[in-house]
């Protein structure tokens, strides 16, 4: 996949500049509906463009947010759908429907937070974009949380790429430690929230 875009990319700065911001949209779109789509990667080196003069750096702005969003929104979408059908069972994953209820409640109550800061969360967007939907949040609370998280995230890469110049490679690096990181604390937190949700069932069931 990276090599594919390595070589897209090398013919990318040999378009008309209306090819490569049509690029940028669709990359940044399929991004979110296909994670291991570098994206990212699209939207630095368009900053290296914007430095050399090849394109504009609001209109790069604009066609990386727009596909972004447009991916945040039809996995939100699939999740409306799927949440629908989940409800409509009686169990999924042998989790009652009451269980099911309660996982929405929290997602209600930190859900927006969650999309705001979902570009920066690596490894995520897609689940988060998911269960947005699957949690039945509002579309137009949603729709601007995401639309400012992409808007920031993506401005956030194309300075970076203009900056650098030739160098906007180097990006990639510290952009693969940071997923990392940011991945790490995510799992940690996943386990700390597992643990205490066990230890509490225990302290309830010895408490009947």
């Amino acid at each position: 996949m990276i090599e594919f875009f390595n070589d897209l990319i090398s013919q990318l700065s040999e378009l008309k500049d209306t090819y490569i911001y049509l690029t940028i949209l669709v990359v940044a779109y399929l991004e979110n509906v296909f994670p291991p789509i570098p994206g990212d990667l699209m939207v630095i080196f368009a900053g290296y463009l914007i430095s050399i003069g090849v394109i504009s750096f609001p209109e790069a702005l604009f066609f990386s947010t727009v596909g972004s969003f447009l991916g945040f929104i039809h996995l939100y979408g699939i999740g409306r759908w799927l949440g629908d059908s989940i409800m409509s069972e009686k169990k999924l994953l042998f989790l009652p429907k009451e269980k099911i209820r309660d996982v929405n409640k929290q997602f209600l109550r930190f859900g927006y937070w969650l999309i705001i800061f979902n570009r920066f969360l690596a490894g995520t967007r897609a689940v988060i974009s998911l269960f947005a939907g699957i949690g039945n949040l509002y579309f137009w609370k949603t729709s601007a949380a995401a639309l400012f998280s992409a808007l920031a995230w993506n401005a956030l890469l194309l300075f970076l790429g203009k900056i650098l110049g030739n160098s906007w490679r180097d990006v990639l690096g510290y952009l693969q430690s940071y997923s990392i990181i940011v991945t790490s604390l995510i799992a940690l937190l996943i386990i700390i929230f597992a643990i205490r949700w066990y230890v509490k069932k225990k302290n309830l069931q010895k408490n009947l």
